[in-house]
Parts: structure tokens; sequence; C-alpha cells
């Protein structure tokens, strides 16, 4: 049962997006808005596309639209507007949420996603006959950064 009514949220979600809306671009720089006025149909869904130019991040705000939206420098973020638009759409089921770096982070990143509460392992295996082809290269390495102990580590096994 919960299988279906997941894939039933997302066939709707994605349904959603199937639709053209209209879309309206906003464009930041020099820290001025340009069109410093937008004008978008009342009571429909509309796309919002807001190009941030400058190289720090810039607050979208509009107390008309009950939107509020940081823009990261040098980036482009979306914004839907409308009567079906609810934020916490956008924070659960139709794109990545809107959690921001902090401390100045998000001059040189957009917003947070899942992949960055995830702790991500590398494991290697490596084979006898597959360390004999590589090792020696390994052990150049580690000699020309002095660590001697990573290049006996190789030289033991081959």
């Amino acid at each position: 049962m919960r299988r279906l009514f997941l894939a039933a949220a997302m066939a709707l979600s994605l349904g959603a997006f199937a639709q053209a809306d209209p879309e309206f671009k906003l464009v930041i720089e020099n820290h001025k808005f340009t069109p410093d006025r937008i004008e978008v149909p009342a009571g429909k869904k509309v796309k919002l596309v807001i190009e941030n130019k400058d190289s720090t991040p810039e607050e979208f705000e509009s107390k008309q639209l009950n939107r509020e939206k940081v823009i990261p420098g040098k980036s482009t973020g979306t914004i839907f507007i409308g009567p079906w638009s609810a934020q916490a759409a956008g924070d659960y089921t139709t794109g990545s949420n809107h959690v921001l770096p902090t401390g100045g982070a998000a001059r040189f990143r957009g917003g947070l996603g899942p992949a960055d509460f995830v702790r991500t392992f590398t494991e290697q295996t490596v084979t006898r006959q597959g360390l004999c082809v590589i090792g020696p290269a390994a052990i150049t390495l580690a000699d020309a950064e002095g660590l001697t102990e990573h290049a006996r580590s190789i030289r033991m096994r081959i």
C-alpha cells in the first residue's frame, strides 16, 4: 500500500512539471534587479527564474507573492508561484530543499541536498597480480613524498 501511495505521489508531482508554466526572468546585476517590476497573472502558477550575476548572494523577497529566497552569487534560482505551489512541496517532493550553507559558503556553492548529509566511504580491492603492476608506481610516489612507510607497505606485498 505504501509503495502505491509513493508511486502515485511521484506521478502527481512529475505530472505538474509536464505543463508549461508561464516563465518570467529576473536578473540581478550590480545589486539591482532588472526588470524592476514584473506583473504575473493572478491565480495562475508561474515560474520565476532569477539569475544573480553578482559574485555575492542576493535576497529576493516579495511580500505580494509571499516568497523569499537567497540566490547565491553567479548562480540561478527558481521560484514557483501560484495557488498550488506550496513551499513545502519544494522542500520535500518537487526538487532540492531550501537549506542554505552557512558561514559565507553560499559564495561558492548552492543549497544543501540529501547527499550533504550522507557519509560516503570508498572501498578498494587489489589482487596480488594487480599490486605487482601498480606497486612500483605507488612506491615511486610514496618515496617522492618522503612517506617511507607507505612505500614499505607496498614493497612487503610484492
